[in-house]
């Protein structure tokens, strides 16, 4: 309230409209130019990341990453299996054996 008198004592009650409107320009402005830069920062970062989309799909083929990717992904499995394959079996085979008792010795 005491920010609404000083304005009204500063400027005027003719001069209060005119910096309103003022203000709201400037800050229509401000706002169309912040979001004006959104949109391009936006289009920019879209346009690169189907730039380095296309260059990883090239390097890809060029370099038969595919079907190597494919290969390792298939042995991958292949180990993944055998090993657990191979634990199970281990756990149902493994028979338990206590170790022998020792009895002492006796010197004759």
């Amino acid at each position: 309230m005491l920010i609404m008198l000083f304005i009204l004592m500063f400027f005027g009650s003719k001069k209060i409209p005119e910096l309103a409107r003022g203000l709201g320009k400037t800050m229509r402005e401000f706002q169309n130019a912040s979001n004006g830069l959104k949109q391009e920062l936006l289009s920019e970062t879209h346009k690169l990341r189907e730039e380095v989309s296309t260059l990883r799909q090239d390097l890809q083929q060029k370099a038969g990453l595919d079907k190597i990717t494919e290969e390792f992904n298939t042995l991958n499995e292949n180990v993944s299996k055998e090993t657990n394959l191979d634990s199970i079996m281990r756990q149902q085979k493994a028979p338990q054996v206590e170790p022998p008792i020792e009895t002492p010795k006796s010197e004759s």
